[in-house]
């Protein structure tokens, strides 16, 4: 049996992304959702790397039953990244069961391949001969299939990406490197699409064969991940403030627990003042900490360990307690919900449906009609 260099390196990424992928979710820290697609994208690519190699390098005869099961796993491929994407920058995503919905392609192309896959040895093994006699194992219409799906949501990302990463004067060095990272990140998906588009269009003789080609550039980006990773962890918390990621859990921290009551309670004290700071909705971390007189860190550490919430999710408890008094005043019937959101101190109506919703369990409509019932 004989290995070319090639794919000697896919078969060590794949099993180098397959232990990357438990040490990132098992130990690394970061957002879980972050954490969830994150590593079940490097999953997938490390599966893609093992099957494409094998089947390229025709060893796919000594596991014939391995055949076609890399077909269903390119339709995850796509949906698995546009929601690592989108829960890096979008700072409340949250999975909804409609998204599910994206899995659909998966679903139907494994039970078309489900007959094949329970179809017997000899009969598979008999079908590889076949393709790679006539040259090639791939199915043009499927692989145009794929390529469109691809290409659908990439497009999407980068979509995602432009919305909602900030400007670069107001970057901090953190969103800096997530920024820079997500660059990588969907460069490295263009080329992926570029071997597969390659492979359906590139008909002239070559020195690598299209698909082979785009198993390589999957090994590459193997590879990058892998490194990056061990050396930025922080990346798996997203688009968050620089000083809202956590650092190891404060080891370096010299506050002690009395501190962090006292910070707790000056804090609560200052958003409960009759200035109300809250209904200011660009109050920073940086602004209030420089109000308590201590470091931006140190109030996100004492809000983190304290509280389990990040700054701006803990200043949202006091905003929907705000909206909650106009929604059940006599002044809500003159109002929108714009206007109520704004009264309340939110940026955005969207994002006072969403905290309303976290820290309620209701939406505004349902909490006025709520309401309204129990005073009858």
């Amino acid at each position: 049996m004989t290995f070319v260099y090639s794919e000697l390196i896919s078969y060590f990424a794949g099993i180098l992304g397959i232990i990357m992928t438990i040490v990132y979710f098992t130990f690394l820290k970061g957002k879980t959702v972050i954490k969830v697609f994150f590593s079940s994208y490097l999953l997938l690519a490390s599966l893609t790397i093992i099957l494409g190699a094998l089947t390229y390098s025709g060893k796919i005869l000594m596991f014939p039953h391995l055949f076609r099961a890399i077909n269903p796993i390119h339709y995850l491929f796509p949906p698995v990244a546009l929601f690592y994407t989108w829960s890096s920058f979008k700072p409340d995503f949250k999975f909804k069961k409609i998204y599910l919905l994206n899995f659909l392609p998966f679903l139907i192309n494994f039970i078309e391949f489900l007959p094949f896959y329970l179809s017997p040895t000899f009969e598979k093994v008999e079908l590889i001969n076949q393709l790679m006699a006539a040259g090639s194992v791939v199915m043009p219409t499927h692989y145009l299939l794929k390529d469109i799906n691809v290409a659908v949501y990439l497009l999407i990302q980068f979509y995602i990406f432009f919305k909602y990463k900030p400007v670069k004067k107001n970057r901090t060095k953190y969103m800096d490197s997530l920024v820079k990272w997500f660059w990588i990140y969907l460069s490295g998906q263009v080329l992926i699409m570029i071997g597969m588009t390659t492979e359906i269009v590139w008909k002239s003789p070559s020195t690598i064969e299209p698909y082979h080609f785009a198993v390589n550039m999957i090994t590459i980006f193997v590879f990058i991940t892998s490194i990056a990773f061990l050396f930025f962890p922080r990346l798996l918390y997203g688009n968050m403030d620089e000083y809202e990621v956590p650092k190891e859990k404060y080891f370096n921290s010299r506050l002690s627990e009395s501190d962090k009551n006292d910070i707790l309670a000056a804090l609560n004290l200052f958003l409960k003042s009759q200035e109300k700071p809250y209904l200011n909705p660009k109050l920073s971390l940086e602004y209030v900490s420089n109000k308590l007189n201590i470091l931006p860190k140190q109030l996100s550490q004492v809000i983190n360990e304290k509280t389990g919430s990040n700054f701006n999710q803990f200043i949202n408890i006091f905003r929907v307690e705000e909206s909650k008094i106009i929604l059940g005043s006599s002044q809500f019937n003159k109002l929108t919900i714009d206007a109520i959101s704004e009264k309340s101190g939110f940026k955005s109506k969207s994002t006072f449906y969403e905290a309303f919703k976290t820290h309620t369990g209701m939406t505004p409509k349902q909490f006025v009609e709520n309401t309204a019932r129990n005073l009858d």
